[in-house]
């Protein structure tokens, strides 16, 4: 908006200036051909928001031009401040190509040429601004390192011009130091199952006790209680995910029982480990606090040991004691019933130690049995089967009218024992009377029988949805379900009463979900998929590292931040057109630095090109090319990228000779192209004239000043300007012939090589940069590509869709499906089919298929509903060939409570989910496809009120996936969380939003195979992935006890991280805090000061002041950029100019802000 009120500011002192000095009737035009706004770019003070990008998509939107609430005695306005910056912010997004998904970096406005403004008052006036629509057209494309530059223009309704700005520059805005990055991300959960450690038969073969313990209660306190023979710690934080933020642990302590011990070592082995603590203590200390599980890895035990074990035990707290030649069974049975213990469990690693008086809990007195219809011989079974145990019993139907609903009473629902209630078979009077229950009942256990875990009857897994929303919208209510693999009456009577018995230990929170596979209890929790986090790291923008040089790969050089050389990298170069007639195909050996790419980079000049000359090996040729062929080596001048493949025009190409090296020849052209066409082509020099020829001439340029000194021209002395990449593109030819002299008279001898090359190789880049800033420098600075290594980031190649079959698009007509369809159609699709209720009556959908048309692509659109499989059949039929792929992304909304809902509303959201999905599923049984995608939302998963049936719907396709993997046809789902730039945003608490760029990646992601589970016992879980649950991007504001989720077990290691975040004890920003002793930092400061300065470290006085030795803004940014990277302390950038800042003082500041 600040651009924007200098704008208005501009036009009314312009309206004040000609409406005192001529008489103005009708429309007039104010015409300001330069404005530039410099101050825009000034550094707000620390810890202010600047927001600079809106969420309009297109290059031509309806703005309102007088915003809401503006008062009446607000200030006239030819075109008010907000619309003209959503002129400006719509150019910004015209720049992007429409899509928000690569604008990862802020613009601010810098500067305006030919702006007009009209008005079209009917006098001297100024009318003042009603309510009213305008449109605004804007294109744009970036320029360079960090500018974009933009035209935009304002209609208003009767498409009278209001502004237009004719060119637009925005430079980048400096970036916050805080992201992400990629150490310890985790933006994509699994819920997976594992057995319930609890209800484990003794028998059952047991991998890791340990892994099952952390996953039935993944908030434990817990104590390891170790020596200097102990060495298996590491393998317990493995198992426990000590060094993430996802750590199966609430907190950890190491205990060390030997005295003499030094426990330095271990502090700092696990310093970055978040809620780890590492203390000695003695066999008679009375513990200050107690443990739910104590982890014994001494080598040997005795009674004193086991005795203060157990004195560390909470209530219902274990022992974990790890099996040694010295600790079998024979040996440590006979120790346990003096302490009141036994042994439970074991593995062949441990022993799960209890105690030996477990008091067995009561199942309800008093169970409803309710059936769907008249009780059948499986449900009075069921009955038969409750009542032996003593547990009294009564059947009620759901046709029957029940109004006496009692809060003390156990509902068991059975209904589902011959097949789904929800799949277009529920009656109106059983919706009712399930409703009234639901709404009375406190305490409901629903039973079905479609082996989930492993992929069976996914109409099952309706009721889960439900569930999770019925707890929600009735908090007395405890809702749980439970899913069988069999029908037998008397396991499942046996299994309810398991339920049933469950007992809160721990005060963990009851489970509320199992599911029974080949007679063993599952419980499901959220969980990291450290392949999956692999796979995210390798397609993000990591940190650039060194690796292997591969001459054959694109990349081009690149800048994190402009101004700080230590921050050049290559990346992976995306652009490859056709080789046009002319052009020549370059293998780069070595490029010569020059004054524009420094002052490119620098941020003090704007330019596209960066790498005026080079040398290198001819790869490819144009079909125009005579003067070169494949293979030949050739130095050249031209519009370079710095790219390790480069695009020459041939004209500029001169062949070299065997001899003739690539660094030299690599820095030859430039300075001899500059002075003979600068003397002998511009300034027409004579024989017998003077020259004056000033050193450190490439930095000075004529437009940096306002004004000239005008006495030269009294001696008639000439200024000519030039400008070679100017002149290369307009007088080519004449370039061409220059280059050729050039070589001509260096290999006759009548110009030399100029002395003093310095040769870095593309690993030393920056150290290139920085010798090349020297003002003292004479000579030449050249880059190497005879490198072994690097500088690079190389991100994961995008999914590549193929073009020899149909996409088929459900429901993906609106935000997300139109985002979703251009990353495809840019990525390889060609055929496109949508099945969608509103077709091409959206001006948006029908804008994007028009634009595909354009381009060549394929697209059928049939106005239909997933519910009809009719036009499913439809859609299918339109492919004409293979169907490669299938995007079920329908949404239904019927927002109320569940007691509201009416058959009708109930099944308005659950049939394009189930139905739909059914439907596809069957459509497409013939076809090959590569992927089967179904976009869920959280809402499943949270159960937000108001959204049974849409939740239910969502759960559905959880377990749909699980349905088609176990038939060997691809599917995942997608437990979506709110895209904040596109789509239809479920704003809720709790979770975080992703963008579009995140949205494609999920995409990306969901599509491609699957990597392998890296876990036992649920290999399924590959299908599902939830989002919006990333520690990193939670709020430690988040109110877990106004959700029921947050207070549920199967939020998993997720709450964890929540409560970590805030006690304050979360290592955020990827950037775990090594304990650091003030000397430490110090000394490292010491270094990078002597770095920076050139100078040596004993000659820095640590107390002395550092402005002494030449601050500037680059090396304040630089060393700003070094101090939140190696000690992830933001230090603001005022400190850094201070006039009384001392290495010393910033040392202690460091070390104090890491002590928090």
């Amino acid at each position: 908006m600040q651009c924007s009120s200098y704008l208005a500011i501009a036009t009314e002192a312009a309206r004040q200036f000609f409406h005192e000095r001529l008489k103005l009737d009708g429309p007039f035009r104010y015409f300001f051909p330069s404005i530039t706004i410099k101050s825009a770019l000034a550094v707000p003070p620390a810890g202010t928001q600047v927001e600079i990008v809106t969420t309009m998509k297109f290059s031509s939107i309806n703005t309102e031009l007088l915003p809401a609430g503006v008062s009446e005695h607000d200030s006239a306005y030819l075109v008010h401040p907000t619309a003209m910056d959503t002129c400006i912010q719509l150019a910004l997004i015209a720049a992007h190509k429409g899509s928000l998904k690569d604008l990862k970096k802020s613009f601010v406005p810098t500067s305006m040429t030919n702006v007009s403004l009209w008005s079209w008052a009917n006098s001297d006036q100024m009318d003042r601004l009603t309510e009213s629509k305008g449109k605004v057209f804007a294109k744009g494309a970036p320029f360079g390192q960090r500018v974009l530059v933009g035209h935009c223009q304002l209609f208003s309704s009767e498409n009278k011009p209001l502004l237009e700005i004719e060119t637009l520059e925005c430079t980048q805005y400096a970036e916050a130091l805080d992201e992400l990055g990629t150490t310890d991300r985790h933006p994509y959960l699994r819920t997976i199952w594992k057995p319930d450690v609890e209800k484990i038969d003794a028998n059952f073969a047991v991998d890791s006790l340990l892994d099952l313990i952390v996953h039935k209660y993944p908030s434990l306190d817990i104590c390891e209680i170790f020596d200097n023979g102990s060495s298996i710690s590491d393998e317990l934080q493995t198992a426990l995910d000590g060094g993430s933020s996802l750590h199966r642990y609430k907190s950890y302590t190491l205990h060390s029982l030997e005295s003499e011990l030094d426990l330095q070592p271990t502090r700092l082995k696990y310093d970055s480990f978040p809620g780890i603590k590492v203390q000695k203590i003695n066999h008679d200390d009375d513990p200050e606090k107690k443990f739910h599980l104590v982890i014994l890895t001494q080598p040997r035990v005795d009674e004193p040991t086991l005795r203060h074990c157990k004195d560390l035990l909470a209530e219902d707290g274990m022992i974990l004691l790890h099996k040694s030649g010295s600790t079998s069974e024979s040996i440590v049975a006979p120790l346990l019933p003096s302490q009141g213990l036994q042994i439970i469990r074991q593995d062949s690693t441990f022993f799960l130690i209890g105690s030996s008086t477990v008091s067995l809990p009561q199942a309800p007195r008093e169970v409803v049995l309710v059936t769907r219809n008249r009780p059948t011989d499986f449900d009075f079974n069921v009955q038969k089967c409750l009542e032996s145990t003593e547990v009294t019993t009564k059947l009620l139907s759901l046709q029957d009218t029940e109004t006496d609903v009692k809060t003390g009473t156990t509902y068991v629902f059975i209904v589902e024992s011959s097949g789904s209630l929800f799949h277009e078979s529920l009656t109106e009077k059983e919706l009712v009377n399930l409703q009234a229950i639901a709404s009375g009942a406190q305490d409901i256990l629903w039973a079905t029988h479609g082996d989930l875990i492993a992929g069976g009857d996914p109409n099952a897994g309706l009721v889960v949805g439900l569930g999770r929303c019925l707890t929600t919208e009735n908090p007395t209510l405890n809702f749980r379900t439970l899913d069988l693999d069999n029908r037998d009456p008397v396991q499942t009577a046996g299994n309810i009463k398991t339920v049933l018995n469950a007992v809160d230990k721990f005060g963990s929170g009851l489970d509320t979900e199992f599911m029974v596979k080949d007679s063993v209890f599952h419980v499901a929790r959220l969980a990291r998929d450290p392949l999956l986090d692999q796979f995210f790291v390798a397609g993000a923008e990591a940190e650039p590292n060194m690796v292997p040089y591969n001459k054959e790969e694109r990349l081009r050089l690149a800048i994190e931040r402009i101004g700080i050389f230590d921050t050049l990298y290559f990346k992976e170069d995306e652009h490859a057109p056709p080789l046009e007639p002319i052009e020549v195909e370059v293998e780069v050996k070595a490029i010569g630095l020059n004054m524009k790419d420094f002052a490119t980079l620098q941020g003090t000049y704007n330019s596209d090109i960066i790498g005026l000359e080079g040398a290198g090996i001819v790869r490819k040729v144009g079909v125009d090319v005579t003067n070169v062929a494949v293979g030949d080596r050739v130095n050249w001048f031209g519009f370079g990228n710095f790219r390790t493949i480069e695009r020459v025009d041939s004209r500029f190409l001169q062949k070299l000779r065997p001899e003739e090296s690539f660094n030299e020849m690599a820095c030859l052209m430039v300075p001899f192209l500059t002075a003979y066409y600068g003397l002998i082509h511009a300034a027409k020099l004579q024989r017998g004239e003077t020259v004056l020829i000033h050193s450190g001439t490439g930095g000075t340029d004529i437009l940096d000043h306002g004004t000239m000194d005008m006495s030269p021209f009294r001696r008639a002395a000439s200024f000519v300007a030039m400008d070679l990449v100017l002149d290369a593109k307009h007088r080519p030819e004449l370039v061409s012939s220059i280059l050729s002299d050039i070589m001509q008279y260096y290999r006759e001898g009548k110009i030399q090589l100029l002395p003093n090359i310095d040769v870095f190789p593309v690993s030393d880049i920056s150290d290139a940069f920085k010798v090349f800033a020297n003002q003292s420098r004479i000579g030449r600075v050249v880059v190497s590509f005879e490198s072994e290594t690097i500088r690079s980031v190389m991100k994961r190649k995008s999914t590549n869709f193929k073009s020899n079959g149909a996409y088929l698009l459900v429901g993906c007509l609106g935000g997300l499906g139109r985002c979703l369809a251009r990353h495809m159609a840019e990525h390889g699709a060609r055929h496109f089919i949508f099945l969608g209720r509103s077709g091409e009556d959206r001006p948006e959908a029908a804008s994007m298929i028009r634009d595909f048309r354009n381009a060549g692509i394929t697209m059928d659109v049939v106005k239909g509903s997933v519910v009809n499989l009719c036009d499913v059949q439809k859609a299918v039929e339109l492919a004409g060939g293979p169907i490669l792929g299938v995007v079920q992304g329908v949404m239904a909304l019927d927002d109320r409570l569940f007691t509201g809902h009416n058959l009708e509303s109930w099944e308005y959201a659950i049939r394009p989910k189930v139905t739909g999905t059914w439907n596809l599923h069957n459509a497409v049984a013939g076809h090959a496809l590569d992927f089967f995608l179904m976009l869920g939302s959280t809402s499943a998963f949270y159960g937000f009120s108001t959204q049974s049936n849409y939740a239910a719907g969502n759960s559905f396709l959880e377990y749909f996936a699980r349905f088609r993997q176990a038939q060997g046809l691809p599917a995942t789902t997608i437990s979506l969380t709110v895209v904040s730039e596109v789509g239809f945003g479920l704003l809720r608490t709790g979770v975080h939003t992703i963008n579009e760029a995140g949205f494609i990646d999920l995409i990306d992601t969901a599509i491609a195979k699957a990597p392998p589970p890296s876990w036992k016992y649920d290999p399924l879980a590959t299908t599902h992935i939830v989002t919006g649950l990333e520690p990193l991007q939670l709020s430690a504001d988040i109110d877990i006890d106004s959700s029921r989720f947050w207070r549920q077990s199967r939020a998993g290691p997720v709450i964890n991280a929540v409560l970590a975040k805030k006690s304050g004890d979360a290592v955020g920003g990827g950037k775990a805090k090594r304990s650091m002793l003030l000397s430490d930092i110090r000394e490292m400061i010491l270094e990078k000061f002597s770095q920076t300065f050139n100078v040596a470290v004993e000659d820095i006085n640590p107390e002395a002041e550092l402005v002494r030795f030449g601050m500037d803004s680059m090396i304040v940014t630089s060393l700003r950029t070094w101090c939140y990277k190696t000690f992830a302390v933001d230090i603001p950038t005022s400190d850094f100019m201070s006039l009384t800042l001392t290495a010393e003082w910033l040392a202690q500041n460091i070390f104090d802000a890491r002590k928090g």
